[in-house]
């Protein structure tokens, strides 16, 4: 299998893994706002934590397949991630519902569109980077 072949397969895995990362963290969004009523930032708040635990476990496993023993430094390396892109996510938030007057929805799927990249390439090249052991 030819590198740019498993280069796309693995991004594949990464977009399947985003795919259903997306739909537990909408699931989330509409649990946190529509049935308990919070404010959107309490909602976001709620739901992207949960909803990076699962990308973080299925991203190790499923899609860069790490049998790292290191799993502290990846958690970490993971974290300052997931933190920048939580940032993120809460700038393209605040510009798309606030400023911009969009729902909530619109907010956080173009948040997400925003961060795929970011995320990919962090992960890939930092978070389970290839060590021994």
């Amino acid at each position: 299998m030819s590198a740019d072949f498993r280069e796309l397969f693995q991004f594949s895995r990464y977009l399947v893994v985003g795919g259903a990362t997306a739909a537990l963290y909408f699931s989330l969004l509409i649990i946190t706002i529509d049935i308990a009523g919070f404010q959107h930032f309490v909602a976001v708040s709620i739901s992207y934590p949960l909803a990076i635990s699962f990308h973080f476990f299925a991203n190790k496993l499923f899609t860069f397949q790490s049998h790292s023993t290191k799993v502290g430094g990846e958690v970490f390396r993971y974290l300052c991630m997931a933190s920048f892109n939580y940032l993120v996510t809460l700038l393209v938030l605040y510009l798309a519902v606030d400023l911009g007057g969009t729902s909530t929805f619109i907010g956080a799927a173009l948040a997400v569109a925003v961060t795929v990249g970011l995320g990919y390439g962090l992960t890939k090249a930092w978070v389970f980077q290839r060590s021994g052991g």
